[in-house]
């Protein structure tokens, strides 16, 4: 009802005129911009579902303490620095299409994953899987934001910048909704089974970012 309400109130507002809004409407009409909007969203949908499903899952699943727990994520953070600092050098060689491989990396490792869980793998054989799937995090997220906007018409670089770390907030916020809600419809059979249908909504997201990021236009020619 909530959501309902909100979609609404956000349809009613966007038809009045405004002088001087804070997003122009015309901003959507951009392929760029669109494509960019629902690509930043499908990733942010799965990183705070991911690290919050895997936190369950190594405390209540693996009795992990809180420490431990926490030093798990640690292959993940490396993997990630790594992938960060070579991703605007591949961007600016591969373009989208290393937004994509990055996809693929996380959707595979995340595969993987799924399957040391459901066969019980001891938790130190995960660390090089962690380690790949960060390093596809990074892959997504440290170019997405240049190579949209390379793509967008300058007047319009602003509020689409804007427009993307909204997107993030909000993927956020509605991945953690939506993965509360497979997880915990999934409990009654252990956190081991919830954690799996966390990581199969996952791997279907990650999957998406790959598909989407094609819908992106090529790069503008620099002036």
């Amino acid at each position: 009802m909530s959501f309902a309400l909100a979609v609404a109130l956000l349809l009613a507002y966007a038809r009045r005129r405004h002088d001087s809004p804070l997003i122009d409407l015309a901003l959507f009409r951009e392929r760029a911009v669109t494509a960019g909007l629902l690509t930043n969203l499908a990733f942010s949908m799965g990183m705070a579902a991911y690290f919050l499903i895997f936190a369950m899952y190594s405390q209540e699943g693996r009795g992990l303490d809180a420490l431990h727990a926490g030093l798990v994520f640690t292959p993940i953070g490396a993997g990630y620095l790594a992938a960060s600092l070579l991703a605007p050098r591949l961007a600016g060689r591969f373009g989208r299409q290393i937004i994509a491989f990055g996809g693929l990396t996380r959707a595979i490792s995340l595969t993987v994953l799924l399957a040391a869980v459901a066969g019980n793998a001891p938790i130190g054989w995960l660390v090089p899987v962690l380690a790949v799937d960060g390093a596809g995090m990074g892959l997504v997220l440290a170019p997405i934001m240049g190579t949209v906007l390379s793509r967008v018409a300058p007047h319009h670089a602003g509020g689409a910048a804007g427009a993307l770390t909204t997107a993030q907030q909000v993927g956020g916020a509605l991945g953690v909704g939506i993965i509360g809600i497979v997880f915990y419809s999934a409990l009654s059979g252990g956190v081991t089974v919830a954690f799996q249908h966390g990581l199969v909504y996952l791997i279907v997201i990650t999957l998406a970012i790959a598909a989407l990021v094609q819908w992106l236009p090529r790069a503008r020619a620099a002036a």
